[in-house]
């Protein structure tokens, strides 16, 4: 991949992680506009992923993981290629382009590909696919001419009072992916995984992985300023659901107990206790309680299943969107 020695300083936006997120999410959700997602969802890094399987001649079917990543605060796109590396779904050859946004009416403005033995016209046309299914070019003219609340002169609509809910994760170590994501589906309710890396991206059009800078605490603040009145937040964190739930959101922990108004304070003064003893003496063993290490059981899971379920049709209830 072509690199940039130098960048023009990137547009006036909030510093947030790039997001990775799949192409079909654009074009249902955004009008297949991704100046409309990075708007709605203050973004300045964008990765749009497309799992595709391509008639190759000579060597059969083939799968690609398409990823195209739309920057204005990278200087270089080799985290983002390198976490496309790690995380293509299995049996996927991963495919990376990259558009600098920020270096737009430059000299070294381009569209940069990792190179690929399959032709240049296939690589060029996977590519070409998601640039015209996002409408990328129009969203890098809006990132060069436009503050971020002008993109909504590319079509975004206001949001509706009774938008429907996202779920988010706080998804580093987290148990219950599989089956939030089910249940999310049978929804069709958006799944945000918030992650500081690893995580595999879901061909899933309902789900979005977010990659977070490393350092403490990164994937609970993004999910602390995203979290919103009807969204529901997954974690074993109590700050984290202390925030949200102060924000109007629903918390819940991976084996389906559910933090409450009534209840965080209490489960916030035990947990700074328990640290103040674990800090007066660490070798402190506490025999016969079950931890955060015990193991996560069958009947957590089903806990888990039933609550969300439950979280969720109150959500709906509370919107209006049950008779």
């Amino acid at each position: 991949m072509a690199n940039t020695s130098r960048r023009r300083s990137a547009p006036p936006f909030s510093k947030n992680p790039a997001h990775f997120v799949p192409l079909g999410v654009i074009m249902r959700d955004y009008d297949g506009v991704l100046a409309q997602y990075m708007n709605e969802n203050k973004a300045d890094d964008v990765v749009i992923t497309m799992p595709v399987t391509v008639d190759v001649a000579g060597e059969g079917k083939q799968k690609f993981f398409v990823a195209v990543a739309v920057t204005t605060s990278f200087d270089e796109p080799e985290a983002l290629s390198d976490e496309i590396e790690r995380s293509a779904p299995k049996g996927h050859r991963p495919l990376f382009a990259w558009v600098p946004a920020n270096l737009y009416g430059t000299e070294e403005f381009g569209i940069f590909i990792d190179e690929m033995p399959i032709g240049e016209t296939l690589k060029n046309g996977l590519v070409n696919e998601v640039l015209e299914q996002a409408a990328v070019e129009a969203t890098v003219v809006a990132l060069d001419q436009y503050s971020r609340s002008d993109l909504r002169s590319f079509g975004q609509q206001p949001l509706k009072a009774d938008k429907m809910s996202i779920i988010y994760i706080d998804a580093d170590a987290c148990p219950v992916k599989t089956e939030a994501e089910e249940i999310a589906t049978r929804h069709q309710i958006r799944l945000v995984l918030v992650s500081n890396g690893g995580i595999r991206p879901s061909p899933n059009p309902l789900v979005t992985l977010v990659i977070v800078p490393d350092g403490p605490d990164m994937a609970d603040k993004h999910i602390a300023d995203q979290a919103v009145p009807g969204d529901i937040v997954i974690t074993g964190d109590i700050p984290l659901a202390a925030k949200v739930i102060a924000n109007g959101a629903a918390a819940m922990r991976h084996n389906g107990d559910v933090f409450t108004a009534a209840n965080i304070g209490d489960q916030l003064a035990t947990r700074d206790l328990m640290a103040d003893i674990r800090a007066a003496d660490p070798f402190l063993v506490q025999s016969g309680r079950k931890g955060a290490n015990a193991a996560f059981s069958a009947k957590d899971r089903s806990r888990f299943r039933n609550a969300l379920e439950a979280e969720i049709r109150k959500g709906q209830l509370l919107a209006g969107r049950l008779g």
